[in-house]
């Protein structure tokens, strides 16, 4: 009876410290990319592919969605995840895409939706962008469709095309 109740203690300490140590690991934004890490798992992804440009100095890695879309993690030749952008039927968590950029765009997003200087609110027609001096996000989200990307100025490859972000 105590060696069972010992096994159940230790199975119940395995399952949390599991669940605790896997919870705040995922790779966003600025982050190093782990191929098929944390953040495939989290978003639930049904298949990753790498694609490396010849010529280019970054990777794209591209993440089919399960409820169809694809994020694609854009990973420079050091293994910094400089850019993210997605599109899909409904957003994909942009707490695992953006890591540690998700209260800037929550800060940025509640700004948004402060009155302007008449007391009106303005309207963007489903369109949101912000930016500050070294990060920057557009989405665009209309019926069934999302589309977005954000990236780091810093972090950006020489010669990268911010027009890769949108393909």
């Amino acid at each position: 009876m105590k060696m069972i109740r010992s096994l159940r203690a230790l199975r119940l300490g395995l399952a949390i410290s599991a669940l605790l140590g896997c919870s705040a690991s995922f790779a966003g934004l600025g982050d190093h990319f782990t191929s098929g890490g944390p953040d495939v798992s989290a978003l639930q992804a049904r298949s990753v592919a790498a694609v490396h440009a010849s010529g280019a100095n970054y990777t794209r890695e591209q993440i089919t969605l399960p409820g169809g879309g694809t994020v694609v993690e854009f990973v420079d030749a050091g293994g910094t995840i400089f850019a993210v952008s997605w599109a899909a039927p409904v957003m994909p968590d942009l707490s695992v895409l953006l890591g540690n950029y998700k209260s800037n765009f929550d800060a940025a997003q509640i700004a948004a939706r402060q009155p302007g200087p008449n007391g009106q609110r303005v309207r963007g027609g489903g369109v949101f962008q912000s930016e500050s001096s070294d990060w920057a996000v557009v989405s665009f989200v209309r019926p069934q469709s999302v589309h977005g990307y954000s990236y780091l100025r810093s972090k950006l490859p020489a010669g990268f095309d911010l027009a890769e972000l949108t393909k």
